[in-house]
């Protein structure tokens, strides 16, 4: 969807979660008239389920949900929050934002929603699986500002095999 138009043009500036979520670092009512603040637009894209032969063509309602600010993340890990700030979307915002980098290039297999496997170093174990290494990221709020935990994993994936044998 998001190598499609309206998108294309600022691809550079969108992220998504692939599943509820569009985030964009700039605003997308000044470009191409995409959104404007409280609107919501109709947007057709192709799309090819892995079990049809041909793309099908779907419409999409994209809207404006939120704007959210560098200050309202600031006030509220400066300890002056007061009981106004739900940090929450501002989170999900970061966290879409700081994965965006891991899963462009193409290179590591996103596992769940925050671990990211290189496709490149494989460790065979025997008995069909293969070690792989990664990463798990995640922004968090810390005293001061936003943080980003980033920590080495490890697991087992199953090689690809035939079903029938």
């Amino acid at each position: 969807m998001l190598l499609q138009q309206p998108f294309h043009n600022n691809r550079g500036s969108i992220a998504t979660d692939w599943t509820t979520f569009i985030v964009a670092t700039q605003d997308l009512g000044h470009s191409d008239a995409l959104l404007a603040p409280g609107s919501s637009k109709p947007v057709t894209i192709t799309w090819q389920n892995q079990a049809t032969a041909l793309p099908t063509q779907h419409v999409v309602d994209v809207k404006l949900v939120r704007v959210i600010t560098t200050a309202e993340i600031s006030t509220y890990c400066s300890g002056n929050s007061g009981a106004n700030i739900n940090l929450a979307p501002h989170m999900t915002a970061l966290n879409i934002l700081a994965r965006k980098n891991a899963t462009e290039t193409g290179q590591n297999i996103r596992v769940g929603q925050d671990k990211f496997f290189h496709q490149g170093v494989v460790l065979a174990l025997g008995s069909g699986l293969e070690a792989r290494h990664g990463f798990f990221c995640s922004v968090l709020p810390a005293r001061g500002g936003p943080v980003m935990n980033v920590q080495s994993v490890s697991t087992a994936f199953i090689q690809g095999q035939s079903v029938l044998d």
